[in-house]
C-alpha cells in the first residue's frame, strides 16, 4: 500500500510541475517568412501559425521565419537550419525599441492570440453573410490620403448597390446607389473630415433598417496623428527590410495588423 501511495504521489508531483512548465511556456506565432517554410509535421509556417513546443521547423537556403511573443520581441530564423521550440529565444533581434514598436508587436500577438481561440471554441459555429464582401477601407482602419476609394465585391442578386455613409456622432447618413463595386470620394472637409470617424455599408437594398446594416469603422487622421504615426512605423519598416522583407508587403502586414493604411 506505501508503494501505491508513493507512486501516486510521484505522479501527482510530475503532472504538476508539468502542468507549470507548459503554462508558463512562452508563446510564438508567424509574424512574417519569406519562401515556403514547413514544420515536420507538413504544416506549413504561414502567418499567425503558432509554433508549438514540440515542433520542428526546417528552413531551406532562402527561407526565413520572423516569429513574434507576448511581449512585444521579435525573433528571426534564418536556413539552411532546423530549429526546435527551445531555439527561439537564442534568436531575438534587437530591435530600435520604442514604446510603440512594443505595443505594436504585442497587439500582434494578441490579435494573432485571439483568432486561434475563436477557431477554438467549442460548439460555436460562425454563420457570415458573404452577399456583400467589403475589401477597402478595412474594418477600423487609420487613413491619411486625399481621397478613399471604397471597394466592395457584390455577390447578391441585385446589380445595383447602395453605399451608405455615415459620421460618427452625427444623425446624417449619405447614400449613394451604383451599379459599381467602388465608388471614389474626396476628403474635401464637407462629406470627410480630417479627425473624423466614419461608418460605412453596402446593401443590396435601397431601404434597409438602417440599424441592421453591418457597418465597418474608419479613421481619417489629422496631419499630427499620421506624422506620429508615420514616425513610428518607419521604424519598423526599416528594421524588416534589414532583415530582408521587401518593403512593400511590411506595409501590407502593417495595414492587416494595426490598421494603418495611408499608402
Amino acid at each position: 500500500m506505501g508503494r501505491i501511495l508513493f507512486s501516486r504521489l510521484i505522479f501527482i508531483i510530475l503532472c504538476t510541475v508539468f502542468t507549470a512548465e507548459c503554462l508558463g511556456q512562452e508563446s510564438y506565432y508567424v509574424y512574417q517568412k519569406t519562401g515556403e517554410p514547413k514544420f515536420s509535421s507538413n504544416k506549413k509556417a504561414n502567418r499567425g501559425v503558432y509554433f508549438e513546443a514540440l515542433d520542428t521547423l526546417r528552413l531551406s537556403d532562402d527561407e526565413k521565419v520572423t516569429l513574434v511573443n507576448r511581449s512585444g520581441e521579435i525573433f528571426a530564423l534564418a536556413g539552411p537550419n532546423t530549429f526546435v521550440f527551445q531555439d527561439i529565444s537564442k534568436n531575438k533581434v534587437q530591435l530600435n525599441q520604442t514604446s510603440f514598436t512594443s505595443k505594436y508587436f504585442t497587439y500582434v500577438w494578441t490579435q494573432f492570440t485571439n483568432h486561434r481561440k475563436s477557431k477554438q471554441e467549442a460548439g460555436v459555429v460562425y454563420r457570415e453573410d458573404r452577399t456583400i464582401i467589403k475589401h477597402f477601407p478595412v474594418d477600423s482602419a487609420k487613413l491619411f490620403q486625399p481621397s478613399i476609394f471604397f471597394r466592395w465585391e457584390n455577390n447578391s442578386e441585385n446589380e445595383m448597390v447602395y453605399f451608405f455613409l455615415k459620421q460618427q456622432n452625427k444623425e446624417h447618413i449619405t447614400k449613394i446607389g451604383t451599379p459599381s463595386d467602388s465608388i471614389l470620394l474626396y476628403v474635401d472637409n464637407n462629406l470627410l473630415k480630417k479627425g473624423s470617424d466614419y461608418n460605412w455599408a453596402i446593401s443590396p437594398e435601397p431601404f434597409p433598417s438602417l440599424k441592421d446594416l453591418k457597418y465597418s469603422t474608419f479613421y481619417l487622421l489629422d496631419d499630427n496623428s499620421f506624422q506620429e504615426l508615420k514616425t513610428e512605423m518607419e521604424v519598423l519598416i526599416k528594421t524588416f527590410t534589414l532583415l530582408g522583407y521587401p518593403e512593400a508587403r511590411i506595409k501590407e502586414a502593417i495595414c492587416a495588423d494595426y490598421k494603418f493604411c495611408p499608402y
